[in-house]
């Protein structure tokens, strides 16, 4: 049987998290000047959204990825695409041994959220032990840190313990306290948040794979796992990319993927607002070069002839760049030569797994 060999992979970063959050910030601000009546637009009726729609962290995966499927067709000829359409579930994920009526009702089966956080904290502070006091619905990991609304990530604190607290990690919270850290720690399970993702996203992904009229064929993660196995090799994200619907065996030839982080392309506010929600007094626009931008490799001849690579930093009035090996520093234009212009992404290696070297070397 002939093998199918495995000579690069990239792995993709998105902004999912970085577009969510900025967004809940939008909407908070607006929320605010609205309820001390402070000039701003009225909020828009909530319109039905159309079929196929979703949300903008969400489209992102899907664009992010439909980015880089048209760049390396433009680069390699790709016969067929192969994706694994999978779908989680969630329930499964968060107790495997969930069953029969349970499966079928859920957590808050019978009680409002506030009710089910009531009975399952005791009615008390999770972390003084306050009762008889209001209490406050608090996220044990902050929505800034990418805390979701689950039932599993909320808490009971009361209003001095939940200011204390702020946006802190529960690890840095309760650093003294390791005895309740360890008990809010086993009511707190894993995030499911990029489980979720991948379900709302699989078919509009797949949907949109199709428009490149080149064959796409759909492959399960039982059938990844069993010809990675079959292939003798390690557990690893760009493997079982590469195992995805493969006919025959396959032969590793590299051991360090590329790593492609989306950075953005930086903000396009013209005005940002101030800590109040008010756009910024005294806002001077920043000079735009047509030269260098934020993000460009260059390379920089210095005085003593010799070169040094780096990262252009700041390309305003004054232009500042980062070497590769060395203290951020101001360059002049002259002398200076593009190496990669910035496209909204960064590169950069893995690092090289050990046991992956062996598995080549035998």
């Amino acid at each position: 049987m002939k093998q199918k060999q495995l000579f690069g992979q990239w792995k993709s970063e998105h902004r999912g998290l970085s577009i969510s959050e900025s967004l809940t910030a939008r909407s908070n601000t607006r929320h605010a000047r609205r309820s001390r009546n402070t000039r701003y637009r009225k909020e828009r009726p909530n319109h039905k959204k159309p079929s196929g729609w979703l949300p903008p962290s969400l489209q992102h995966r899907v664009d992010t990825t439909m980015t880089w499927v048209k760049r390396i067709i433009k680069l390699a000829p790709i016969k067929s695409i192969a994706f694994e359409r999978v779908k989680f579930d969630i329930q499964k994920l968060e107790n495997p041994s969930i069953e029969g009526i349970e499966y079928q009702q859920g957590t808050l089966q019978g009680y409002t959220l506030r009710e089910a956080l009531l009975e399952h904290w005791g009615r008390k502070c999770a972390y003084c032990d306050a009762v008889n006091v209001p209490l406050e619905i608090e996220h044990i990991r902050p929505k800034s840190q990418g805390g979701s609304d689950r039932f599993n990530n909320l808490t009971l604190s009361c209003q001095r313990c939940n200011q204390n607290k702020s946006n802190q990690s529960i690890d840095e919270f309760l650093k003294n306290d390791p005895v309740r850290l360890d008990n809010i720690k086993r009511h707190q399970k894993q995030s499911l948040r990029d489980a979720a993702a991948v379900n709302s996203t699989r078919n509009k992904l797949f949907d949109s794979l199709k428009s490149f009229n080149i064959p796409a064929y759909c492959g399960s993660g039982a059938y990844t796992k069993m010809m990675r196995i079959k292939s003798n090799l390690p557990k690893t994200h760009f493997i079982d990319a590469g195992c995805v619907n493969a006919l025959q065996e396959v032969t590793l030839k590299t051991i360090q993927p590329l790593r492609v982080k989306c950075n953005g392309h930086g903000n396009r506010q013209f005005v940002t607002m101030d800590k109040h929600g008010f756009p910024r007094s005294c806002y001077a626009p920043k000079h735009v070069r047509k030269d260098w931008k934020a993000g460009d490799i260059i390379k920089v001849k210095k005085k003593d002839g010799t070169s040094v690579l780096g990262r252009v930093k700041k390309a305003a009035k004054t232009l500042i760049f980062i070497p590769f090996r060395g203290k951020e520093t101001s360059f002049s234009p002259k002398n200076t030569k593009p190496i990669h212009r910035s496209d909204g992404y960064r590169y950069s290696f893995t690092t090289i797994d050990s046991e992956l070297l062996q598995k080549i070397a035998t």
